[in-house]
């Protein structure tokens, strides 16, 4: 254990270039890490440090997920500080949340956590985080593309984009602010369908399955030590074009997660996200609901602000919780817009499975070739 920053933090110094096989297994070991935040540990077991410089231009693939590694963590870090300030803060201007459940106070916590004013050293964290990020990107773009490496080219940028998705949005306190991401949703969900059907999900363009109903459409945890599913859930949620919000269910649908967290289980969940914000939008719009919204249809009162996954009764042993066939949301909302004040809400969802992970499944419309190469990588994000 060691001091980073006033708390003791398993630390492991990751190399850019393994030397052993036990610098391979610290490797393997940082990513699994980041399959918790799945089932809601608050922070990775293991921090990793990386002593090197980011470079101009990466020489492998496995150099530039070391210096990910660790933006990540060290991204993670700072918005996990900035939410328990933010808790701190409203235990003092809110009474009521002495009665509140932890993962309650948690969402409420995290939505303020946009609000707060944070001091000088957090603003240089966050600021140093960009830094690393914009010097990130186009040291990938150098990199060589090989066909033998693009399942691991396409993690790569997945993983990217939800770490700098959530550092540049973290402080963002109007919701409508999302949009300007609206076009690398969709770019890096499309991303995410390509990783999936090289992965076993043979399914055609019309959304059927081309093998057996008996079959798989993917083989078990394939995406253990990936931030895959994460992402997918949070595009599922803060993009507001229903499209793209039915391609993320119904990729979450195609996913075999036996042995960590349940795909079904999971797709509910956004699916009652993405109902509850498209009924109000409807009725603030007077529009049907066989109409697919767009980003500036979903006014801003119509958006949740924070949303956490959550069992009915923590009652249940909270790492199994998802093999129920019932589960909620909890969720934050402007109680009024002019005032911005939050308040916090549940809703029970029930998840509806299969016979077996083929039959019923849907998947995605997959789109077409993938000619996106990383030479263009950093023109695909905005900075700001």
């Amino acid at each position: 254990m060691i001091d980073i920053e006033g708390e003791e933090k398993r630390v492991v110094r990751m190399q850019t270039r393994p030397r052993s096989n036990l610098d391979i297994l610290l490797q393997t070991f940082i990513r699994l890490d980041g399959d918790l935040t799945i089932i809601g540990d608050e922070e990775p077991y293991l921090f990793p440090v990386c002593q090197e410089t980011i470079p101009s231009a990466f020489y492998s693939l496995e150099e530039a997920m070391v210096h990910l590694d660790t933006i990540a963590t060290a991204a993670h870090g700072i918005c996990r500080n900035i939410v328990i300030m933010a808790d701190k803060m409203i235990t003092c201007d809110r009474p009521e949340l002495e009665a509140m459940d932890a993962d309650m106070r948690n969402c409420l916590a995290c939505a303020y956590s946009r609000m707060i004013p944070i001091d000088e050293e957090q603003e240089a964290r966050l600021e140093k985080i960009k830094t690393d990020m914009n010097a990130w990107m186009p040291a990938l773009a150098f990199l060589p593309v090989t066909q033998a490496q693009e399942s691991a080219q396409l993690l790569t940028q997945i993983h990217f984009f939800y770490t700098w998705f959530t550092v540049l949005s973290w402080r963002d306190e109007n919701e409508m602010l999302v949009d300007r991401f609206d076009g690398q949703f969709d770019h890096i969900l499309t991303l995410a369908e390509r990783y999936v059907k090289i992965h076993g999900s043979f399914l055609s363009p019309d959304g059927t399955d081309s093998r057996s109903a008996s079959s798989a459409l993917t083989r078990q945890a394939f995406t253990v030590g990936t931030d895959l599913v994460t992402c997918i859930n949070m595009i599922g949620f803060k993009s507001r074009n229903g499209k793209v919000r039915r391609r993320c269910v119904r990729l979450l649908q195609t996913i075999n997660l036996a042995g960590v967290f349940d795909g079904h289980y999971l797709a509910a969940f956004t699916q009652t996200v993405i109902d509850l914000e498209e009924r109000k939008a409807r009725a603030i719009n007077g529009l049907p609901p066989d109409v697919d919204l767009l980003c500036h249809q979903v006014p801003e009162e119509a958006r949740l602000v924070e949303i956490e996954l959550s069992p009915i009764s923590h009652m249940v042993e909270e790492k199994s919780f998802y093999k129920k066939d019932s589960g909620r949301l909890i969720y934050v909302y402007f109680k009024d817009l002019d005032t911005r004040e939050l308040d916090v809400s549940q809703e029970i969802f029930s998840v509806q499975r299969p016979m077996s992970a083929a039959k019923g499944a849907t998947c995605p419309h997959w789109c077409g070739e993938w000619d996106d190469a990383f030479a263009d990588f950093g023109e695909k994000f905005p900075t700001t």
